[in-house]
C-alpha cells in the first residue's frame, strides 16, 4: 500500500470526531489512483459481502461522505488499541481473506462504530490474491465466511444464519453444474466439513465473543443489507462478487 502523507491523521482525527473504534481510508488502484477499489463494504447476513462502488469506477468525489459501513478495506484499518485487545485482535481461525470482515464484526457485536474516511486515499496493488489464485482465493472464502457467522451470532441469530446459509448453499449447489462452475460445489461442501471439523474452535471464538457482546444480533444486523446478495448474485454467476477485492 502507499498511503498519502495525510492519511494517518485524518483517519485519527475522524476516528475522534465521529466516535467510531473502526475507520478505513478510500483504497484506490495502485496503477491509476483516479479509479476506486473500495470505499468501505456492506454485507447481508449471511456473511456475503455488498460492493459499494464499482471496482474502476471514476473518483469523482462521488463517494467522499464520511458514512458507517459494516467493512473497511483490509489493507489499510485504523483500529482503537484498546478495543482491539477486549475482541482478542484478529481470528486466529482465519488466514487471509475475510479476517477484516471478522475484524469488523466484531466491534459492532461490542457496540462500536466502523466507518469510512474518503478524505483519506491510499492506493493498494493486490499481490496477495494475485499470488495465490482465483480458485483458492474463493476456497478461503467460503470456509471464514462460514466461521465468521457462525462464530459471531448469539445463539438464537446462528440458528437463523445456519438455516439462510444451507438454504443458500444448496441452491448454489444445484445451480453450479447449469452454470458450468462444478468448483463451487467443492467449496461449498468443504467449507462445511472444514468448519463443523473444528467444533472446539468454533466454541472458543463464540465464548469469547460472548464475552465482549454489548448489543444484541438485531443491532447488527441493522448495520447490513436487506436481502441476500449472494441469491440476486448467483443467477448471474457472480455470488461472492463483493469477496473479489483487496483482502489482507
Amino acid at each position: 500500500i502507499a498511503p498519502e502523507p495525510d492519511v494517518v491523521r485524518i483517519l485519527v482525527e475522524e476516528a475522534f470526531r465521529s466516535n467510531a473504534a473502526v475507520v478505513g481510508p478510500k483504497l484506490v488502484d495502485w496503477d491509476d489512483p483516479q479509479r476506486l477499489l473500495q470505499v468501505g463494504q456492506g454485507m447481508d447476513h449471511a456473511g456475503y459481502g455488498v460492493p459499494l462502488v464499482d471496482r474502476g469506477e471514476l473518483d469523482q468525489s462521488q463517494h467522499d461522505a464520511v458514512r458507517d459501513v459494516f467493512t473497511v478495506p483490509a489493507p489499510c484499518t485504523l483500529v482503537r488499541a484498546d478495543l482491539f485487545t477486549e475482541i482478542g485482535g484478529f481470528d486466529e481461525g482465519i488466514s487471509d481473506f475475510l479476517d477484516d470482515v471478522s475484524l469488523c464484526w466484531r466491534p459492532q457485536v461490542a457496540g462500536a462504530r466502523v466507518i469510512v474516511a474518503p478524505d483519506a486515499r491510499v492506493r493498494n496493488r493486490d499481490e496477495l490474491a494475485t499470488r495465490v489464485g482465483y480458485d483458492q482465493r474463493r476456497r478461503l472464502q467460503a470456509r471464514h465466511r462460514l466461521r465468521i457467522v457462525l462464530s459471531c451470532y448469539g445463539p438464537l441469530g446462528v440458528l437463523r444464519v445456519v438455516f439462510q446459509t444451507v438454504v443458500l448453499n444448496l441452491a448454489e449447489i444445484l445451480y453450479a453444474p447449469i452454470a458450468g462452475r462444478t468448483r463451487r460445489v467443492g467449496n461449498v461442501l468443504r467449507a462445511w466439513t472444514w468448519n463443523l471439523g473444528r467444533i472446539g474452535e468454533l466454541r472458543e471464538a463464540r465464548n469469547q465473543v460472548h464475552g465482549f457482546r454489548h448489543v444484541p444480533d438485531s443491532a447488527v444486523r441493522q448495520n447490513m443489507h436487506r436481502g441476500s446478495a449472494g441469491l440476486s448474485q448467483l443467477p448471474r454467476g457472480q455470488i461472492g462478487r463483493g469477496e473479489d477485492r483487496l483482502t489482507g
